[in-house]
């Protein structure tokens, strides 16, 4: 390099007018340079530098160099001796292309009760994560209009929606920017009010003269749990192990009735229908089924949102808009999955009938998901059709004792059938959350949840009550009479 000598480097934006033959273009020759030759480097927004020496008409005057050019963007002007020029064109393409960054910016929050940590990251495109610092989610990202270099100076502002606002600059570094985590610009920024998300915009620019150059812009939406500040968190685990084991006493009530109720014997005539509570956590069969039911629906909207690529994610908010299933200004903050479970509470998707979802799905290209919905609505719909109306367990007793079941079988003619209505542990579910909501997801394994089952749950609920409750539904239906 000590041999090599250089041109101003130059960089022509026509704004998108189109030349109809080419144009010369005229810079300095350095001085010293006589008797070299010259290397001609141009640069293509992602496609990377390349010697156009052999395949551009130039002329090498005393004082200047002419180059003919018809399409315009970076140039640079390299003279070597002349048994050196391969080598050096070769050696000034690998030098900026190392300094030259085709760029993909990501927002990351890690949130706080009352603020939340705001890191905006620029990889270059060689680096294929998203993975970022522990604690820290993805929230928006956008591609660079055009490439960057080592060395700029980007302003990057965040705005926040009924909150804070920031901005700051920062010189690209190359080295950085090629690494997994990138290089970022941190803020920490106020919520708008107390547990409500952040949610706003990203825009970033290029500093130059003389007026700033747009690089890329964004949305960014807070998704997960909002911690609670200290003072508003109560013992979770005291309040859990008392929640989880006092129901223990329910158990043995549970056990002495259902001894009663198999003592209790048959009169021969006669029925009456009467009902008896006992503390009990059996579901109805046509409950469960119905929970089953919506658990499969709610699996498969949330696969579909875990795999559509962007384009599909564009084509289908665009069908709904486009049918005007939900107002547009909500879409634009709704993944995939919450779309389908705001149909489903608008009544356009429902058990048995997920035509809706199929025609969708066929629609974006998705026939798989399509026929998993088919499949599903047609499991409801025989479900239905074989699932019991009642969970009552009948028992037969005399007349004289219709309001006990203490006869042991010794009532007299006349047969009395009773039904008996379950206390469902259900009306628990309320104490429970209230304590051990922010620790939902200890409570789950210790009842026996699977890492997939809570991380399904944690997707599929936005926010800790109701991962809690859903958590405490899923195990009631799973435990059956043993739920106590």
């Amino acid at each position: 390099l000590d041999k090599v000598l250089f041109s101003p480097a130059v960089d022509v934006n026509l704004h998108g007018a189109r030349l109809s033959g080419p144009v010369e273009l005229q810079t300095w020759r350095p001085p010293g340079s006589g008797g070299m030759g010259c290397v001609l480097l141009k640069h293509h927004d992602g496609e990377g530098w390349a010697d156009i020496t052999a395949s551009t008409e130039h002329h090498i005057y005393p004082d200047r160099l002419s180059v003919f050019l018809q399409t315009f963007s970076p140039v640079g002007n390299a003279w070597a001796p002349l048994e050196a020029l391969v080598t050096v064109g070769r050696m000034m393409v690998d030098a900026l292309s190392s300094r030259t960054l085709d760029c993909r910016f990501a927002a990351y929050i890690k949130p706080h009760a009352e603020e939340v940590q705001c890191h905006v990251v620029c990889r270059d495109k060689g680096v294929e994560t998203n993975e970022y610092l522990p604690g820290f989610t993805p929230c928006g990202s956008n591609k660079a209009m055009f490439d960057l270099y080592h060395g700029d100076i980007i302003e990057v502002a965040v705005e926040c929606r009924g909150g804070q606002n920031d901005s700051k600059q920062v010189e690209l570094r190359s080295n950085h920017s090629k690494e997994q985590n990138g290089q970022n610009v941190q803020m920490l920024l106020s919520r708008p009010s107390a547990g409500e998300r952040v949610s706003g915009e990203v825009s970033v620019k290029k500093i130059q003269v003389p007026t700033a150059r747009a690089v890329c812009q964004f949305i960014i939406y807070e998704e997960g749990d909002i911690p609670q500040s200290d003072d508003t968190r109560t013992s979770g685990l005291k309040r859990m192990a008392t929640d989880v084991n006092t129901p223990s006493s329910l158990v043995k009530k549970k056990k002495e009735a259902e001894r009663q109720l198999m003592d209790v014997g048959a009169g021969p005539s006669g029925v009456v229908t009467e009902t008896v509570q006992v503390a009990t956590g059996v579901p109805a069969v046509f409950k469960e089924g119905v929970n089953m039911a919506k658990d499969l629906r709610h699996d498969l909207y949330l696969r579909i949102s875990q795999n559509l690529v962007d384009s599909e994610r564009r084509d289908l908010l665009n069908y709904v808009s486009g049918r005007k299933l939900l107002p547009a200004r909500d879409l634009q903050r709704m993944d995939p999955q919450e779309i389908f479970i705001k149909l489903e509470q608008k009544g356009k998707l429902k058990e048995g009938d997920l035509s809706l979802l199929e025609d969708l799905m066929t629609k974006i290209g998705r026939d798989d998901f399509a026929e998993e919905a088919r499949q599903i609505a047609s499991k409801d719909q025989k479900g239905d059709d074989n699932r019991t109306k009642t969970d009552a367990v009948p028992v037969q007793k005399g007349k004289e004792n219709e309001g006990q079941l203490t006869d042991n079988g010794a009532g007299p003619s006349g047969v009395v059938t009773e039904t008996v209505k379950t206390d469902d542990v259900e009306k628990h579910f309320d104490e429970v959350i209230a304590g051990v909501s922010h620790k939902w997801d200890d409570l789950a394994r210790k009842l026996g949840f699977s890492r997939n089952e809570i991380d399904g749950i944690h997707t599929l609920k936005p926010d800790q009550d109701r991962r809690c409750r859903e958590m405490l539904h899923r195990w009631r239906n799973r435990e059956g009479s043993e739920a106590t």
